[in-house]
């Protein structure tokens, strides 16, 4: 009969810690693994989170700037169309909101009347970014155009509301808005200053970013972005930032602007 073979002490002892570090390692793995997934998709939360509210917060600048131009379509200057005297009422108004650029007052056919930034006596300059008045005629409805370069060299955004009477579209007013304006509704989310927030137009033109506005001011949306942004109006994904980083990006779309 053989004999049991003795196995020493201390090889005894290795295996049991082995026994005892692989389950461990196993669990170690998936508890990692776990934990990397719930911080993704906490993340994911987070940036769609703040994308809705950002997008709540522009749409809720946009409507101030309808409700200020309205109000201001209906001054009895207006009506009896004393445009000259308008000015005076328009001028008040830019004065009041200093994140306003001009405003202006065209005719349906394009043809602008006044402006706040140039001399009542000088020629008056083509509308710029005629995509939204064309739209506004069409639609007798507040419009928000994309952004665009004044002949000044300036980037802004123009809000176009229709003066009407009896029915019939007697001039289109256009209040014409800073990006400054919008960027200031970035930094009141308050996000940590690690993430990068960004506001777009409805071309995916970049109207407002949180680092690096005045380098990107302008610039198109990245590629992968767009394709995003293209297909559903809400959701997230990792994406190339414009420096070049992958991150976790969550975004909304407006339905409003």
């Amino acid at each position: 009969m053989t004999e049991p073979q003795h196995v020493p002490l201390r090889a005894l002892l290795v295996l049991l810690a082995a026994s005892a570090l692989v389950p461990f390692a196993v669990t170690s793995g998936v508890g990692l693994y776990l934990l990397d997934t719930h911080y993704g998709d906490q993340t994911r939360r987070l940036g769609i989170d703040t994308a809705r509210a950002l997008s709540t917060a522009v749409d809720a600048e946009l409507d101030r700037a309808v409700s200020v131009l309205q109000a201001l379509g209906s001054v009895e200057a207006l009506e009896h169309d004393d445009v000259q005297k308008f000015r005076e009422h328009a001028q008040r108004i830019v004065r009041i909101h200093p994140e306003w650029l001009l405003i202006s007052l065209s005719s349906p056919q394009g043809e602008q009347l006044l402006n706040t930034r140039t001399d009542p006596a000088a020629k008056p300059s083509p509308v710029a970014e005629p995509d939204s008045l064309r739209r506004l005629v069409v639609g007798r409805v507040p419009v928000v155009g994309a952004l665009q370069r004044g002949p000044a060299g300036t980037y802004a955004v123009p809000v176009r509301v229709p003066v009407m009477t009896n029915g019939a579209l007697r001039y289109v007013l256009s209040g014409v808005i800073k990006p400054d304006a919008f960027l200031e509704v970035v930094r009141r989310q308050k996000v940590s200053a690690d993430w990068v927030v960004s506001i777009f137009d409805a071309q995916g033109t970049q109207v407002a970013r949180s680092r690096a506005q005045e380098l990107y001011l302008g610039t198109p949306a990245p590629p992968h972005l767009q394709q995003l942004i293209a297909r559903t109006a809400e959701g997230s994904d990792v994406v190339e930032t414009l420096e070049g980083e992958a991150v976790f990006t969550g975004f909304s779309r407006s339905a409003e602007t």
